[in-house]
């Protein structure tokens, strides 16, 4: 097998917004004094800018969306601020996080750019609460902002020097380092096959609950469906760094299934949409999904027979 610094590399990230909070000591203790409560049974928390701020709360929602963007794309970690991401994919990967690091950097200048008017804004807001000490200037406020990432390879054990002590120490060091990256890497695809277990389950149950047109109301199953599972299979197979087995095969059973036809054939053919609900079933319990039998009712062969059953 290939070694894993080969395979892939270590993206680290991290990012920083300002929260626009701070505790207010006076009005903590009038709020506790005038309830006749102990100091530290409460504390007042006062929004500085006087309630949300848009520019503010897009910049909390641009980060969140990076977020959410390099869980989805990279194989998971179990250390935080890491994503692991082959090497096939690392071009493309660098190439998305510094857009959005440009994202990040040109609405943090548009919220400084209207900080001035925004703190006038709380000072109306707030009345009584507003003190303007408890903002920082222009310059220390663009320093609550950070978007971060850069590239690591992935350690060998082969790394630990021998000087680190005796043959034995390192043989055992070295075992134990192996064993944890083989645990990180199965970790991670059973974390690959859960992604595709639930997308084919909700496909799987779209097919099931759908109600051709003018018979009701049933689920959507429409081309959009078909293609976001075709996208987060193809994910999952580009994820799939040390070439599992299981994970090819499934995802490829599936691609089969989906692509076997066009999303229309799936809405207007009967047989067609069970043969796919069939077939996702027998795939999903080999994933290990257990579907629910549906018990055949007792034949009755005599009237004796029909009344011991009421």
């Amino acid at each position: 097998m290939r070694k894993y610094s080969e395979m892939a590399v270590i993206l680290r990230y991290s990012t920083s917004v300002w929260g626009a909070s701070k505790t207010d000591r006076e009005t903590s203790d009038e709020v506790t004094t005038t309830k006749k409560a102990s100091r530290r049974s409460g504390r007042f928390v006062k929004h500085l800018l006087g309630g949300e701020c848009p520019e503010l709360k897009t910049i909390q929602n641009h980060v969140q969306s990076f977020h959410v963007w390099v869980r989805a794309n990279t194989f998971p970690s179990p250390v935080k601020g890491e994503v692991i991401v082959p090497v096939e994919k690392l071009v493309e990967t660098i190439r998305q996080c510094k857009q959005y690091e440009r994202e990040f950097t040109g609405l943090v200048d548009q919220f400084l750019d209207k900080y001035e008017e925004i703190v006038e804004q709380a000072k109306t807001n707030l009345g009584d609460l507003f003190d303007h000490d408890s903002y920082p200037t222009k310059e220390q406020l663009r320093k609550k902002f950070d978007f971060d990432f850069n590239v690591v390879p992935i350690p060998e054990a082969s790394n630990f020097s021998r000087k680190l002590g005796v043959d034995s120490f390192i043989e055992a060091l070295t075992d134990d380092y192996d064993r944890r990256m083989d645990e990180v890497f199965s970790e991670g695809e059973e974390h690959l096959v859960g992604l595709v277990r639930d997308r084919l389950l909700k496909l799987h149950d779209a097919l099931v609950d759908y109600v051709p047109e003018g018979k009701g109301s049933g689920a959507a199953l429409n081309r959009r469906a078909f293609q976001a599972t075709l996208r987060d299979l193809e994910t999952v197979q580009s994820l799939n760094i040390r070439k599992n087995h299981d994970i090819m095969k499934w995802c490829g059973e599936a691609r089969r299934i989906i692509e076997g036809q066009p999303a229309s054939s799936f809405r207007n053919n009967s047989m067609i949409r069970t043969h796919a609900i069939q077939e996702l079933e027998e795939l999903l319990t080999e994933m290990g999904v257990e579907f629910k039998k549906e018990e055949k009712p007792q034949e009755i062969e005599n009237f004796s027979d029909l009344f011991a059953h009421l």
